[in-house]
């Protein structure tokens, strides 16, 4: 019998109650605040933004990709990223970019964030065919999909290798059993991460529904609670076929197949996804 959401959600507080659950770094609130002022100086939060110059690197390169700036082209400084991305979408990107350094404990861990910026990456790209989606906001959502397994795992050691593994191949089934397994899930996990860092509703409810088998039941509820949910598994499954050689089980070829028709997109979006894949298969 499926447990009910308020169940999963419980369950999942008493996991993290067990749990360090880290606070987000002093920058990402200072950068909020500066932001939040009637009118914010770009200078000052070019400052926030390149506090830690590593960190800053690696946010720089992020807005380069999703820019598409190319070696001629390249965004060189804070400053400019904030001039041509916006403050909202600058926050998103630094916010991902820290979490990437600053998340992974754990070798296993380092596998889960590698695998959800290739997601991210991609859903970002066939974000450009959704209307009521943003490339950032879909870059960090995609990205933030697994965070909750990130501490499941610290919880029950064996969880990525007897339940996480295999959701790449079955999305619904495997998910289906960690769900009996536990009483409770990554998703519910993630979710209530997402929440105590105050991530935002459409961050929360995407992460928390995002093995969700039925994508016309989310649409009746939410449109763009369904295309987020549609883009991280369609993502996914694009992520699975292009570093597992090809290989699709009947499961996830069917999830590719829904969400891709779910999202109605054409077939030069799906080109460009692929592209973008590539581009790591080379690195």
């Amino acid at each position: 019998m499926p447990i009910s959401m308020q169940t999963g959600l419980h369950n999942a507080q008493t996991i993290l109650h067990s749990l360090k659950l880290e606070n987000l770094p002093q920058e990402i609130f200072e950068l909020q605040e500066a932001m939040l002022v009637l009118h914010p100086n770009l200078v000052t939060i070019s400052k926030i933004i390149s506090k830690n110059p590593e960190l800053l690197g690696d946010f720089l390169a992020l807005c380069n990709q999703i820019l598409y700036r190319d070696e001629t082209n390249k965004i060189l400084d804070a400053k400019t990223a904030i001039s041509l991305i916006g403050l909202k979408e600058v926050e998103q990107l630094f916010l991902a970019c820290y979490l990437e350094k600053n998340l992974p404990k754990a070798p296993s861990d380092y596998n889960i964030i590698k695998r959800c910026k290739f997601s991210a990456s991609v859903a970002s790209e066939l974000s450009h065919w959704i209307t009521n989606l943003n490339r950032t906001e879909t870059y960090l959502i995609t990205f933030m999909q697994d965070v909750g397994a990130i501490y499941l795992s610290r919880y029950h050691d064996p969880y990525i290798s007897e339940h996480l593994g295999e959701q790449c191949a079955m999305p619904f089934s495997a998910y289906h059993r960690e769900l009996m397994h536990y009483q409770t899930a990554h998703t519910y996990l993630g979710s209530l991460i997402a929440h105590h860092w105050k991530l935002g509703d459409l961050m929360n409810k995407s992460i928390l529904l995002h093995h969700s088998k039925n994508l016309n039941d989310l649409e009746a509820y939410d449109t763009r609670l369904s295309n987020m949910v549609a883009l991280i598994q369609l993502s996914n499954a694009m992520v699975t076929e292009v570093f597992a050689d090809h290989y699709q089980s009947p499961e996830l070829a069917q999830a590719k197949n829904n969400a891709e028709s779910f999202l109605k997109l054409p077939k030069k979006a799906i080109q460009s996804g692929y592209q973008t894949l590539r581009q790591f298969n080379k690195s």
